[in-house]
């Protein structure tokens, strides 16, 4: 499916969010695995033109808004509105992670499908970096797959990225930080999520224990 200024001038002017609107679930020129790849090729190529990147970072805004304030927006069955539109933003520029981020907060995430693969492929794309730090430590706990993530991106590179750069106490701050800010979570849990958390870490279990217990003041 080619790019189509007027489709996208439809969605955001009409704040459409069901994919099936404008694409097929599945193509059969393509080999993916996972439905409305249309869509996100859609979104790569129109966040490539510079006149279209705020018109839809502003239609992404207009979903995580809706999600915080009203029912959570699905595009179908097993995504979220907005999912293809943020990602080739946070592909195509690593400033867009925080939106990512954003995005990935006001998700059903006891629902999760794809977020995983889109935050492996963001690691993928830009490596370790402070933007994508910020992903990690918001993904750390989140979620049906969180701290197995976590444990993955750890295992592929993470800590050891950490520790060279001197900077596990800073990430784990991140970590607090996130946890502080969910409403979903309460003090009385902090205790389980610092050994959640503190346990996907290999060599530093015992550091990253104590620094979250200090800043959760547990």
């Amino acid at each position: 499916m080619e790019f189509d200024p007027k489709i996208l001038r439809e969605i955001i002017d009409g704040f459409i969010t069901e994919s099936a609107t404008f694409f097929p679930a599945w193509e059969e020129s393509t080999n993916a695995e996972r439905p409305f790849q249309a869509e996100r090729n859609f979104y790569s190529h129109a966040v490539k033109r510079r006149e279209f990147q705020e018109p839809i970072l502003s239609y992404v805004r207009k979903i995580i808004d809706h999600n915080r304030n009203g029912s959570i927006l699905w595009s179908s069955e097993e995504e979220h509105a907005g999912t293809h539109a943020v990602m080739a933003l946070a592909l195509f520029d690593k400033t867009y992670i925080k939106e990512y981020i954003d995005f990935l907060r006001t998700n059903d995430l006891d629902h999760e499908v794809y977020q995983s693969d889109d935050i492996q492929e963001l690691i993928e794309r830009w490596g370790w970096c402070e933007e994508i730090l910020s992903l990690a430590a918001a993904r750390s706990f989140r979620g049906q797959f969180g701290s197995d993530q976590l444990g993955e991106m750890l295992s592929d590179g993470l800590e050891e990225y950490l520790t060279e750069t001197d900077s596990i106490e800073s990430f784990v701050e991140r970590i607090c930080e996130e946890l502080r800010n969910d409403s979903t979570i309460h003090k009385e849990e902090y205790e389980e999520w610092i050994a959640i958390v503190s346990d996907t870490f290999e060599e530093s279990q015992k550091s990253v224990q104590r620094t979250m217990k200090q800043k959760l003041q547990v």
